[in-house]
C-alpha cells in the first residue's frame, strides 16, 4: 500500500511538472495603409517598328548564375530561375536597343527559347530566349465604359 501511494505520487509529480501554457504574444496591430481604388482605364498605343532581342542565362550547380546582367521586370518581382532572366534580358535589349529605358511594351511579343541541360540541369541550365514583337508607346489614358460585355 505504502508502495502504490508513493507510485501515484510520483506520477503526479511528474505530470504536474510538465504542463505547457501558451502566451499570445503575437497580436495583430493596426497599420495605417493608403487605400487602392480600381479605375476603368485605356492606354493609347501607337504600334510601331518591329523589334527583337536575344538575351542568355547560365546556372552552374543550381548556385552559380552568369548571363546577362541587365533585365527589364515589370512588377520587380521576375523569377530567378534562367529561363527568366533569360527572357528578361531579351525583353530589356529589345526595348532599349542598348540606348535606355523607356516606357514602351512590347505588342505581340513571340519567344524563341533554346535551352541545354546537363544531367536534367542539376549540373549546368543554358538559356537563350529571342524576342521579337512591336514597339509599343503608350501616348496616354483615358477612361474606358464598365466592362459590361463579359460573359
Amino acid at each position: 500500500m505504502k508502495f502504490a501511494v508513493l507510485t501515484s505520487s510520483l506520477a503526479i509529480a511528474c505530470l504536474a511538472a510538465c504542463s505547457t501554457t501558451v502566451v499570445d504574444t503575437n497580436r495583430a496591430m493596426e497599420v495605417p495603409t493608403p487605400a487602392i481604388r480600381a479605375n476603368h482605364s485605356e492606354a493609347t498605343v501607337e504600334v510601331g517598328e518591329q523589334i527583337n532581342g536575344k538575351g542568355c542565362a547560365n546556372e552552374f550547380l543550381l548556385i552559380f548564375k552568369s548571363g546577362d546582367n541587365k533585365y527589364l521586370e515589370v512588377h520587380g518581382d521576375g523569377g530567378s530561375g534562367a529561363v527568366s532572366r533569360a527572357k528578361a534580358a531579351a525583353t530589356y535589349k529589345a526595348l532599349t536597343a542598348d540606348k535606355g529605358l523607356s516606357t514602351d511594351i512590347i505588342v505581340h511579343p513571340v519567344w524563341e527559347i533554346s535551352r541545354n541541360k546537363t544531367f536534367f540541369g542539376l549540373i549546368s541550365d543554358d538559356v537563350c530566349a529571342k524576342v521579337t514583337g512591336y514597339r509599343g508607346v503608350i501616348k496616354g489614358f483615358k477612361n474606358a465604359e464598365a466592362f459590361t460585355d463579359y460573359k
